[in-house]
């Protein structure tokens, strides 16, 4: 089995080997040939992963089911943790299990969860499918809700993982500008330093609450993909009305379009909107 043409694409395992290295990318094709075998399992797809799993569909006798490997066991655990909650909340696919196993001498944890929607994300999806502002804040106020209630795992600090971002923003993708200049940068630390000082609101947070982790089902917003971080719900808020706002426009993420975003939706959430646009202008400068 080819690990690239057989099921995973270039660019998504460049993104796990520069991340985890080639040692356990090397024992994915006998892994998932196990598991088609233990399972009787057929393979369908992958689907975009990054940097940090292998994310493979497979038809099982109960249906389309979607299995998460990586070697990161705590990154791992939180996770399903916060997919938990999220399915409990109705806002998420069923989440089936967290399994951890070895393959020549490499560790990968696994989680298995239900193939939801049609698989396409709100970046995906044609821009005349409408997604309301009721929807959204609807959404985005059961995901508030779900950040309250307490996962029994130690998770690190927005603000910690920002700051590091800082150091190497990485290339601008949907962000527009090749480069973060140094003002952008140093206010960007001033918030987060404000932020840490300040803030009393402190939850978990989803952390990557993007369009390519959000699906449109008949007009519910569901959820996939959560990297919990423990801080200010008011990040995810900001992640999502700078993303989308920008991208359902068709243009780079920018300050005015999350701005207006917000304003859309912010009738159905309680939010400090000075706070939102500051983690607007964080996210810019990260490129995160």
């Amino acid at each position: 089995m080819n690990i690239v043409t057989d099921f995973l694409d270039e660019r998504t395992y460049k993104g796990l080997q520069e991340h985890y290295g080639d040692k356990w990318l090397k024992t994915l094709p006998s892994l998932v040939e196990d598991l088609i075998n233990e399972h009787g399992w057929s393979f369908v797809k992958s689907l975009p992963g990054g940097r940090t799993a292998a994310v493979l569909v497979f038809e099982t006798p109960e249906g389309l089911r979607v299995i998460k490997l990586a070697p990161d066991f705590n990154r791992s655990q939180a996770e399903f943790a916060a997919l938990k909650i999220i399915e409990n909340n109705g806002i998420g696919p069923k989440v089936f299990n967290l399994s951890f196993l070895e393959k020549e001498g490499a560790k990968s944890a696994l989680i298995s969860m239900e193939f939801i929607g049609d698989g396409k994300s709100l970046r995906q999806i044609d821009n005349n499918e409408v997604v309301s502002d009721k929807s959204l804040g609807e959404f985005l106020s059961t995901m508030i809700n779900c950040g309250k209630q307490e996962i029994d795992f130690p998770l690190i600090p927005i603000e910690s993982f920002i700051l590091e971002e800082l150091k190497h923003v990485r290339n601008p993708g949907l962000h527009g500008k090749l480069e973060v200049s140094d003002t952008e940068k140093e206010e960007a630390k001033s918030i987060l330093e404000k932020f840490t000082r300040d803030s009393n609101i402190k939850t978990w947070v989803h952390g990557t609450l993007h369009p390519a982790n959000l699906i449109n089902i008949e007009g519910k917003i569901m959820v996939i993909d959560p990297r919990p971080f423990y801080g200010d719900y008011q990040y995810d808020i900001a992640e999502l009305c700078l993303k989308w706002g920008s991208e359902k426009n068709n243009r780079r993420h920018n300050l005015a379009d999350g701005i207006t975003q917000l304003e859309s939706i912010r009738q159905y959430l309680t939010v400090n909107t000075d706070a939102v646009v500051d983690w607007m202008k964080v996210l810019l400068a990260t490129r995160v």
